[in-house]
């Protein structure tokens, strides 16, 4: 282990190869990133994933033959490679901040390959990255011990110090109150600017712009807090905080997706504005309680155009506002074209819009306004999408949908084999069938101060205190379930 040290230092490394090294670890950064995200959704041998698998041997091989040992180490709250610092610029941020995570996660403080390692030892290694319990007593130790047994003696880890551990409790709580404070700013801009528009006075899209840059920077820190705060279902201004949570799903879904910062703020800005032909629609038609008449429909299916020549008239087409025109336009074409306004030639649609035709369905449908009158319970609204995918969604984005939110997305109400009642509030990435969640009721009645537990903490032998035994739906119990989530 000394010898590791010494070999890997700064010292021996000269200008030039530091500028080569420094190049080929934020190209390691991403493609491990690129490569777990990939293997969360594929099995080993499936050829997308052995596309990425196949980048990140690559990557690994050219350090090896230039440096002769690769050693990727976390050391104060920063990545190192050979003992180089590896600065991030916003495009890599994402990547940076997923191994930060992954290796606290973990409590690996630094990763170790010899020459010699195959593709095959790497593959072996991120999977058992993915399959790892976070809660485990000692999760470096089972993972150092599983990668022996596997058989991947050319990768070697060293323990995380103590110190680099995750922020603290207070820091959480103030991470909490800022999100929280990014995301109701947002609501209030939607309302400002739809409101505006309704009334025909100027559409200022400059404060929309700087609110949805911010958003961007909130959920590249946390975004299982956003997550939690997208189930606010606000009936009596349901169409501004129904875009908020519909910018913030396309924003969380478009990290996944690879997208640069740029690239999200203008998801986030199109999201937030892809409703807003509906300020020229009649206020009774879009509160109208009951179902709609096909003169409703015929109404209703303006909006897309209306939307349209409202951001044109704001005067301001840079690319946020190019870019929410064409997402306006499409958003309700559906994947076949078989939606609305109907189109005379056959198009592909554009990558923001299919993000956000699922983003602005399973928010809808999990609300139950404008077009489903009664809201449906998360996990059916993913079953009932899932149904037509391919048809009406991109069936590749969607999977990857479903992957983040889990099998019992945030805000489901469920039933324990404990008879309590609990609001799963957030997934556990490490095992999607055991999420976080509130208790909020008992056999004796609701909790006058609900807890929190985690469903994937285990005692002695694996077993588990308590599980989820079924989904209920919240609406007939007269549950709001997002003021539990988001109120902690």
């Amino acid at each position: 282990m000394p010898e590791k040290a010494e070999y890997a230092s700064s010292a021996f490394i000269t200008d030039a190869d530091q500028g080569g090294l420094v190049e080929l670890g934020k190209g390691l950064v991403n493609q491990l990133y690129v490569t777990y995200k990939t293997a969360q959704i594929y099995e080993q041998n499936n050829l997308v994933f052995l596309k990425q698998s196949q980048n990140l041997a690559r990557v690994v091989e050219k350090i090896l033959d230039s440096f002769q040992v690769l050693y990727l180490q976390l050391k104060n709250g920063y990545v190192f490679l050979n003992s180089v610092r590896l600065k991030f610029d916003f495009a890599g941020y994402i990547g940076n901040k997923f191994l930060i995570e992954e290796l606290q996660r973990t409590k690996i403080g630094a990763v170790t390959i010899q020459p010699g390692v195959t593709q095959r030892e790497l593959d072996k290694f991120i999977y058992l990255l993915i399959h790892s319990e976070t809660h485990a007593q000692d999760p470096f130790g089972v993972i150092e011990r599983r990668l022996a047994d596997i058989g991947a003696g050319h990768i070697t880890l060293e323990e995380l110090p103590p110190e680099e551990f995750k922020s603290s409790p207070d820091q959480e709580h103030d991470n909490r109150l800022i999100a929280k404070k990014t995301f109701f700013k947002a609501i209030s801009v939607v309302k400002e600017v739809m409101s505006n528009a309704r009334e025909q006075k100027l559409v200022n899209l400059a404060r929309a712009k700087r609110v949805v840059q911010s958003l961007v920077d909130q959920i590249l820190k946390d975004e299982k807090l956003f997550l939690e705060l997208s189930t606010i279902k606000n009936f009596d201004e349901y169409t501004f905080v129904h875009s908020a949570n519909v910018a913030v799903l396309c924003i969380i879904l478009g990290l996944r997706l690879g997208l640069d910062k740029q690239e999200l703020a203008e998801l986030g800005f199109a999201a937030l504005f892809h409703d807003i032909g509906k300020v020229k629609l009649p206020i009774d038609l879009i509160n109208k309680p009951g179902e709609f008449d096909e003169f409703d429909w015929e109404q209703m299916r303006k909006h897309p155009v209306m939307g349209v020549k409202t951001l044109i008239s704001a005067r301001t087409m840079d690319d946020f506002t190019t870019r929410a025109v064409v997402v306006c336009f499409e958003h309700h074409l559906t994947l076949d074209l078989a939606g609305y306004p109907k189109v005379r030639e056959k198009r592909i649609l554009n990558l923001h819009t299919r993000i956000l035709q699922i983003a602005d369905a399973y928010n809808a449908m999990t609300s139950g306004r404008v077009y489903i009158k009664t809201s449906i319970p998360p996990f059916e609204v993913l079953r009932k999408m899932w149904r037509v995918a391919g048809k009406s969604f991109d069936p590749y984005i969607l999977k990857l949908f479903v992957n983040i939110m889990g099998i019992y997305p945030v805000g489901s109400l469920v039933l324990l084999d404990t008879e309590e009642v609990a609001v799963v509030y957030q997934c556990n990435s490490d095992n999607i069938y055991r999420p976080k969640i509130k208790i909020i009721a008992d056999r004796s009645g609701k909790k006058p101060t609900p807890f929190l537990a985690d469903l994937n903490e285990s005692h002695g032998g694996g077993t588990f205190s308590k599980s989820i035994v079924r989904v209920l739906d919240a609406e007939k119990y007269g549950i709001d379930v997002g003021s539990y989530v988001v109120d902690y």
